[in-house]
């Protein structure tokens, strides 16, 4: 986006069209239960420059300025915005993480203002979408799925002792 590229909405939210981006819908979604160094870090992750681009494109399409502020529909100029996460090197990158900034902030403020936009994620786009929920980045959550193998192969070890028990038992009849 220029400085002048995307052009808002009259009304503080389009509601009669839903906004069709699998990186929108996964944002919207995880925003709400996960922290925001989190999600930034998985969909920086996961999705390319140029997803993020078009995904800020797309949610300029649908939010009016006076929701989100004239600032998202230009392009961004300085470091991040949130200074969360260290800025990665290469202005490639730079911008990918301002442009996410961009989207979080503007999702965060269409909830503040209690402006509803469907986001739909289309069937053929869910392989786009990341494995990782931004939670499982915690290292708490780590830990527990750490204890959930363990057990599984404990019971898998377990399974496989009684197992050769009863070939033992069967081979001497």
């Amino acid at each position: 986006m220029s400085e002048t590229d995307a052009t808002p909405p009259d009304d503080p939210g389009d509601q009669s069209s839903p906004v069709t981006n699998a990186l929108l819908g996964y944002v919207f979604n995880c925003m709400h239960f996960s922290s925001v160094y989190n999600l930034r870090a998985v969909v920086l992750g996961h999705f390319s420059a140029d997803a993020i681009h078009k995904a800020k494109e797309t949610l300029a399409q649908h939010v009016a300025s006076s929701v989100v502020g004239e600032a998202f529909f230009t392009t961004r100029r300085g470091s991040s915005a949130r200074g969360k996460a260290k800025a990665r090197t290469g202005k490639a990158k730079e911008k990918e993480e301002m442009e996410l900034d961009d989207i979080i902030e503007a999702m965060e403020a269409m909830d503040k203002a209690g402006v509803s936009v469907e986001f739909h994620i289309p069937a053929f786009e869910l392989h786009l979408l990341p494995r990782t929920r931004p939670e499982d980045l915690l290292s708490v959550t780590f830990m527990e799925n750490v204890k959930r193998l363990e057990a599984r192969v404990a019971a898998l070890d377990t399974h496989a002792a009684l197992s050769t028990e009863q070939m033992s038992i069967l081979k001497q009849k």
